[in-house]
């Protein structure tokens, strides 16, 4: 997993110098990659590390548009993370934010940004090189993310969906496992499962454990139990009240069966219903929706960043997401995706025009859904395959249909889609600072150039002094005429 956390803040009016003093301070605590590197090679050369890279940076292959000025890159061995320092001016927008309609926020100031590319998110604490630069500037530096203009414009639109609470959390893990999902639908079903029928409802190598799992789903809230009144002659349930006791309270006041009989003389029989958290969790599976929302946050996806069950150009959108300025459509099921399915998602697919496409089935994909995609797949490449081609090498995954089947592989499938993300902006932000500041072949020139200079100023006055001394050989000498 590649984690990636920027922070940036506002430079001032003296951004130059206070970057400056950033940087050694920063070099005292952590390990710095390019400094070092420089030095090593001046060592060779005979030259300043320092003067080797102003050679790199006045090299005409660099665009005076270019929007770092200056940066170093260092190691936190303690904290297992390498972080770019660099002091940015207005900021550009990036190839790969660029063709997926996202981009960086403009600023009209220098700022100075940090990036840290580690293996685990941590959402708890700045690093400390953050509040080192903070105190140093006595200014916060803010987290921030990359924006899509596309999800902006949806999210414009509509409302966030609430976040889900601590109970539907915990409710929405146990309907994870797929015999008691199965029996909490029999329950929601049946209006009201009698417990002698309970066993049925359950796969015959479980029917064992029929009271451990209704102990489950009782105690997440999502079945409860009552007592039902079952008339002995048609076998038929006349009523259905909390407890035994109200039963007693109701013969008392001379209700009957609609056989004629007390009610008290019939059938009572203990059954199973849905509660409401359980039937909002049930319909449309929306405990598979709180569970992607909450990996997509585990793995830097803030809320504010996330839409889930809304309706665009008449049709409903399960779950919508911008992971690092990438825009993400998610379609989700609680059964097999079928092609009548691949239909429906691809109209949605013509409407959002995502980024990433990713199928979440609790089941698994369809033949004919998979043989439909790939047809669309060898479609699209046709129509724009120079595009794709040139888009390739930053961004090979996006603009393709990603499955994750069963809820088992479903944190290995957001994970591998957000690590794919963060991992091409982490090498973007790294070699925006590493290809600046790098030992090009400008810097090299200029250093032998450097030395033939040096060479030439050191020679001059002694080959002077030589050609003085054969010019007066060569002059006759009077005395000797």
């Amino acid at each position: 997993m590649v984690a990636l956390n920027m922070y940036r803040g506002n430079g001032g009016k003296d951004a130059a110098e206070t970057f400056s003093k950033i940087k050694t301070i920063l070099a005292e605590r952590y390990q710095p990659i390019i400094a070092p590197a420089f030095d090593a090679v001046g060592s060779i050369l005979g030259q300043s590390g320092s003067d080797l890279q102003s050679l790199s940076l006045s090299s005409p292959y660099f665009s005076e548009r270019d929007d770092v000025i200056d940066g170093e890159i260092f190691y936190d061995a303690e904290g297992g993370a390498i972080f770019a320092l660099c002091l940015k001016g207005v900021e550009r927008r990036s190839f790969l934010s660029h063709i997926n309609g996202g981009s960086e926020q403009v600023a009209d100031e220098a700022q100075i940004v940090l990036s840290f590319v580690s293996k685990e998110w941590n959402f708890d604490n700045d690093p400390p090189a953050v509040r080192t630069a903070s105190d140093i500037l006595g200014i916060p530096f803010t987290r921030f993310t990359y924006s899509s203009t596309r999800f902006n414009e949806l999210k414009a639109e509509r409302e966030a969906a609430p976040e889900a609470t601590e109970e539907e959390m915990n409710a929405s893990n146990i309907l994870c496992d797929k015999v008691l999902r199965a029996l909490a639908i029999a329950v929601k079903a049946s209006g009201g499962l009698l417990i002698r029928d309970l066993a049925k409802q359950l796969p015959a190598e479980m029917r064992g454990a029929s009271e451990e799992l209704t102990a489950k789903l009782t105690a997440a809230g999502l079945i409860d139990s009552e007592v039902v009144v079952v008339c002995a002659k048609s076998q038929a349930q006349v009523a259905r009240v909390p407890n035994r006791t109200v039963i007693g309270e109701m013969a008392r006041l001379g209700m009957k069966c609609a056989c004629g009989r007390s009610i008290s003389d019939e059938k009572i029989e203990e059954a199973l219903t849905i509660t409401e958290l359980g039937r909002n969790l049930l319909d449309k599976a929306r405990w598979l929706t709180i569970l992607v929302v909450d990996m997509l946050q585990r793995f830097g996806v803030s809320p504010d960043n996330i839409l889930i069950e809304q309706t665009v150009g008449g049709d409903e959108i399960d779950c919508l997401a911008n992971i690092s300025g990438e825009l993400v459509l998610f379609e989700l099921k609680d059964k097999e995706f079928s092609l009548g399915n691949a239909y429906s998602f691809g109209a949605k697919v013509a409407i959002i025009k995502p980024a990433h496409r990713v199928i979440i089935t609790t089941e698994h994909i369809g033949g004919d859904a998979r043989e439909h995609f790939k047809r669309a797949r060898l479609a699209e490449s046709s129509e724009h395959d120079g595009f794709y081609r040139f888009a390739e090498p930053t961004q090979s995954k996006a603009n393709d249909f990603q499955y994750i089947e069963g809820v088992e592989n479903l944190e290995q499938g957001i994970r591998k889609l957000a690590d794919s993300i963060y991992k091409s902006d982490a090498i973007r932000l790294l070699s925006e600072v590493s290809t600046r500041f790098s030992l090009g072949g400008s810097a090299l020139v200029g250093a032998i150039e450097n030395i033939a200079e040096a060479s030439s100023k050191s020679h001059s006055r002694p080959r002077r002094r030589v050609r003085l001394a054969q010019a007066a050989e060569q002059v006759p000498d009077p005395a000797a005429e």
